[in-house]
């Protein structure tokens, strides 16, 4: 999920642009992501073949996880899929869990 304001935090995909086996040209439209503020075209940093959604219309994620999967026609998307869960399960806090623990520091002695 790309940071599309500075106080963004997580966005929502509100529509995608193009479908799974359609090219995307860097600085294409890409998806519509909704914000604290506003719902705001995404244009692709990259280039190449969208092989795999990895967020469905509705979902809300975290900045930094990853939306979309873009490659070679053709190629496995077997192992990025995976890589991306991986990442998403870090980002979201606690490894796989999804929970983030604070941990009180101790007073220092004086």
């Amino acid at each position: 999920m790309p940071r599309l304001s500075d106080t963004m935090e997580e966005g929502t995909i509100a529509a995608w642009h193009k479908a799974v086996g359609d090219m995307v040209k860097a600085g294409e439209a890409f998806a519509d992501i909704e914000t604290d503020k506003a719902v705001q075209t995404f244009e692709s940093f990259d280039e190449g073949v969208l092989l795999s959604l990895l967020a469905q219309v509705g979902d809300t994620l975290p900045l930094g996880a990853p939306i979309a999967i873009l490659g070679k026609k053709g190629e496995d998307v077997g192992a990025a899929e995976a890589e991306a869960k991986k990442k998403l399960a870090e980002i979201a806090g606690g490894g796989g869990g999804g929970e983030t623990k604070k941990a009180e520091a101790a007073e220092p002695e004086p």
